[in-house]
């Protein structure tokens, strides 16, 4: 039986329902909530001044008079959005439209510029002006405080940047109409002083999706009982984009389109306010002003100031309307990569709002509590509170003008100077790997980081210097720094956000944060670098203007390749698995270097590199694979011999047989759609190779035998492969399958597949002393009811992981290890090792943990940077962080974490994909020498049930 509407408790209904007044008086009654809007205008704000309600010009076309139906009826899709920002562009004066991109899916990104007819006319001396207070090398004070005093000040709005959070874009669409077509004095005098941007739709391949479902299903009007399936939204959801990444995490990397290009857009602005919409869980009061702690340490007082004070304008407006409200808690200010946070190091004021909703509201929904009384929450309400929000921070700023400026230009000016007692910047050596220093500058690129070149090599003193990895310091009384290093300062006008990008150790002042809480690019990227608590003379440094990185190739002419006897492509290349799948497209007959191998020449090629002998192969075929690799730049070694200086000859069966990899790559409930959206991405765009994504619950029709690698993306995986699925699956890793599991999945194959129990793990310490200070997890079972509450609580918060970045050891004897870092740092979330038994090997290793007494500095290794409790990296002190172990002639292996973790782990990724591509040369059913006995049984050492 469908429910019938609930009525608004009087403080939802009576007081929820009064508009806006900028200051106390006359308030005129709302409609009640409806699916479908009818009666007085819904979305009305009373500026300050004004007596009555808004009036608009009958020139402007009103939601309704373009799409047919009222804000809350339905739904709106991307195109007619679009089309209606076109339509307002076309009917006013105040409104501009700029197209910035496109997504994955060719659907439009664009801009709505609103403010005076005078100010549209002079947008781009407006915009060159304003980005003049964010380079203070430009202008002087004098300069600086005569812009702020004339200038317009910039509020930029992004609506629907997680695409199931759809009432957000449906108030974009009420806010653009009623600053385009209000007639009222009060609004034209407001848009004298802002310019208004709003973004309608940050992520319209995932509303496109979450809309689309809810469309075919949704029946003749829409149903608010909260059991009906338009309230179940279906795996993967429309939170994320057409890569499944989540948008609101990436504004600080620009891993997808919709991101890179919004910021180009965003930096063309420099808005002083930005305000990011979204919807929460249905049953939270709305969110609105400033957040919890933890702060990141590198945003200064006055912004947090700031946040306060412009929360504080929304909150006296809710109060006005009797509009319940939370704020100050949940949401903190750690991560730089939030849509909230990412403006705040651009140098805006940067506020969150969070309306209750989400996927599961529809159109309607009966919000209910046990023993309490429920009311409707309708997509007109949603779209409501967001209109309210946004015209009350456009109206403070506007009153707020000359403040907001100058705070502008003074935090600019500020991160000029420098930071007075922390890093003065960071040295990336000249000889790091091109392709990770070209992902390096892409960031730097991306938020208008400055970048210096050292001229000649300089000596610093050690004291001065601190290293990424262990020991974290020099004992060196000097360090040389090579010529043609990098120096990235951070007295420069972005100083701040490469602080809090670049350093290897992020302060977390309250470790009940609410997302991770380490990310230091460089160790991401698995770069050699080192920061410096002094500055670099000017004199020996001159500006970066761009990078290409290039090829130290031994040969000129990539056409001689395929005449030569053999040649290599070094695995020590960051990209070297492109290569591996370029191999792989072409079929060539190949091998992998079992050891380093100097050749006549005198150039090393490092073990597990790849091994292509001409003769072997088709000669155009092998022609065409040569163009292709020395065209994207990768080092390519060639010998005429087959008896090199030192090493392997070339023919010898140390070098393994190139075995290409033939992938299906699991997706579908329940594995996490972000962890496959991740690694689907990587294998699309960060490393480009052939696979196939077959749904989890459809392996069982997968003809194995055109398959040699399985990757499971994190999920909880239960019993959803058994039966006969997960006896076929078992049979084809013994034949010689390699599973590659991620996280919670490598939990599953380690108990399904290897026969391990998540707590077996003969490779750990089972005699490890507990700390002397680890009273929480010595407190036994039977004691806990002597904790309080808070103690109870605190307990929790030491329990959980929350992205810390641990270091790894990699074992380089490994074959899975070609071309590693010896160092890698992952990202971990849990503090269970992974297990493994006397018979599997151990890829990469967490270090060893050595307890202090030193309990509040956090200064133990193998921490590199996050929050997580001693006794946690005591668990994880030395453990496996990736394994492997042999079945039969297959091999299962297994990461502790997901590397693939919103596309920023580079460093994680390459281990990553060793395994997926070199995995099926592991195998035991390729011929080569030792890996058989000399009856064909298999490999030694394996584990076969």
């Amino acid at each position: 039986m469908r429910r019938s509407m609930s009525v608004l408790p009087l403080v939802l209904c009576g007081l929820l329902a009064q508009d806006i007044t900028a200051a106390a008086g006359n308030p005129s009654s709302l409609p009640s909530s409806s699916p479908v809007p009818a009666g007085e205008q819904p979305f009305n704000f009373r500026f300050d001044g004004m007596t009555g309600n808004l009036t608009y010009s009958d020139s402007v076309p009103s939601v309704k008079d373009f799409l047919g139906y009222s804000t809350g009826e339905h739904f709106t899709r991307h195109s007619d959005t679009v089309a209606y920002a076109k339509a307002l562009a076309d009917a006013s004066d105040r409104v501009l439209y700029t197209r910035y991109g496109q997504t994955h899916q060719r659907r439009e990104l664009g801009i709505l510029t609103i403010s005076s007819p005078r100010n549209l006319s002079r947008l781009d001396s407006i915009l060159d002006r304003n980005r003049s207070l964010a380079n203070p090398d430009d202008i002087d004070s004098a300069r600086m405080l005569e812009i702020a005093g004339s200038n317009p000040a910039v509020v930029w709005l992004s609506f629907n940047v997680h695409g199931n959070e759809a009432s957000c874009t449906e108030a974009a669409q009420e806010v653009a109409y009623a600053l385009a077509a209000s007639t009222n004095p009060e609004v034209e005098r407001m848009l004298e002083n802002v310019v208004v941007v709003i973004d309608p739709c940050l992520n319209p391949d995932g509303r496109s999706r979450y809309i689309n479902w809810y469309d075919q299903i949704v029946g003749i009007s829409p149903d608010p009982n909260p059991d009906a399936r338009e309230h179940d939204e279906p795996w993967p959801s429309g939170r994320a984009n057409h890569y499944l990444f989540d948008l609101n995490r990436d504004w600080v990397w620009g891993t997808q389109p919709e991101s890179r290009q919004r910021m180009a857009m965003y930096r063309q602005y420099m808005p002083q306010v930005h305000i990011d919409y979204h919807e929460q869980g249905m049953h939270s009061p709305y969110f609105l002003g400033a957040g919890d702690t933890p702060y990141n340490v590198n945003i200064p007082a006055e912004s947090k100031d700031w946040f306060d004070r412009l929360g504080r304008a929304s909150a006296a407006a809710f109060d006005r309307n009797g509009l319940p409200y939370a704020t100050k808690e949940r949401f903190d200010y750690l991560y730089p990569g939030y849509g909230k946070v990412t403006p705040v190091y651009h140098g805006a004021i940067s506020l969150l709002t969070e309306q209750a909703g989400h996927g599961r509201a529809g159109l309607t929904i009966d919000v209910e509590a046990a023993n309490t009384p429920g009311y409707n929450l309708s997509l007109q309400d949603r779209a409501r509170n967001h209109y309210i929000t946004a015209m009350s921070y456009i109206e403070h700023t506007a009153q707020n003008r000359q403040a907001q400026t100058e705070r502008f230009a003074r935090y600019f000016r500020d991160s000029n100077a420098g930071p007075s007692d922390t890093i003065a910047g960071f040295v990336f050596d000249a000889d790091n790997d091109p392709a990770k220093l070209a992902k390096l500058w892409d960031l730097c690129s991306l938020h208008g980081f400055e970048v210096h070149r050292l001229t000649r090599s300089v000596e610093v003193p050690g004291e001065t210097v601190r290293t990424y990895y262990p020991p974290f310091s020099t004992e060196e009384q000097t360090v040389s720094l090579d010529a043609d290093s990098w120096f990235i300062p951070t007295a420069q006008p972005m100083g701040r956000y490469i602080l809090t990008t670049l350093e290897r150790e992020t302060m977390v002042e309250d470790r009940d944060t609410y997302d991770i809480t380490s990310w230091s690019y460089p160790v991401m990227l698995g770069l050699d670098a080192m920061e410096l608590t002094e500055p670099i003379a000017s004199d020996s440094l001159e500006p970066v203007e761009n990078y290409e990185p290039h090829a130290h190739l031994a040969l000129a002419d990539p056409a001689d390749f395929a005449s030569s006897y053999a040649f290599f492509i070094p695995s020590d290349d960051h990209r070297f698995p492109q290569a591996l799948a370029l191999a792989a497209e072409h079929n060539l007959v190949a091998r992998l270097t079992g050891d380093a191998i100097t050749l006549e020449s005198g150039e090393t090629v490092p073990s597990g590199s790849l091994l292509v002998m001409p003769s072997r192969n088709d000669a155009d075929n092998t022609r065409d694979f040569a163009n292709r690799a020395f065209g994207k730049g990768f080092s390519i070694h060639m010998t005429n011999s087959g008896y090199p200086a030192s090493g392997p000859a070339v023919g010898n069966n140390a070098n393994r047989r190139f075995m290409p990899a033939k992938i299906v790559l699991a997706s579908g409930s329940p594995l996490s759609s972000l962890s496959f959206g991740h690694t689907w991405h990587m294998l699309d765009h960060v490393s480009p190779t052939d696979y196939t994504a077959v749904n989890v619950d459809s392996l069982g029709s997968v003809d194995w035998e055109d398959v040699n690698v399985l990757v499971l993306p994190s999920g909880w995986l239960g019993s959803t492969i058994s039966g006969s699925t997960l006896d076929a699956l078992k049979s084809w890793v013994r034949s010689g399958g390699t599973v590659v599991a991620l996280d919670r999945s490598a939990r599953w194959a380690s108990s399904e597949l290897v026969g391990l129990d998540s707590d077996e793990n003969v490779d750990a310490d089972s005699d490890a002393e507990p700390l002397p200070w680890d009273t929480t997890d010595q407190t036994k079972s039977a004691d806990v009811h002597t904790l309080t509450y808070a103690q109870r609580e605190a307990r929790g918060v030491d329990r959980r992981v929350p992205g810390a970045l641990i270091a790894a050891t990699i074992d380089t004897t490994h074959p899975l290890s070609a071309g590693l870092d010896e160092r890698v740092g992952f990202h971990v979330f849990s503090g269970s090792p992974l297990p493994v038994d006397s018979g599997g090997y151990v890829l990469a290793r967490f270090g060893e943990f050595t307890p202090t007494d030193d309990v509040e500095s956090q200064t133990f290794a193998p921490r590199i940077g996050g929050s997580i409790s001693p006794p946690n990296l005591q668990r994880l002190s030395g453990q496996p962080a990736v394994t492997h172990h042999r079945i039969g002639r297959g091999n299962v292996v297994c990461f502790a974490s997901d590397p693939t973790n919103r596309g920023m782990n580079h460093a994680g990724m390459r281990v990553l994909l060793n395994a997926i591509h070199l995995g099926p040369s592991m195998s035991g059913a390729q011929p080569l020498g030792e890996d058989e006995d000399e009856h064909g049984e298999g490999l030694a050492g394996s584990r076969d049930d």
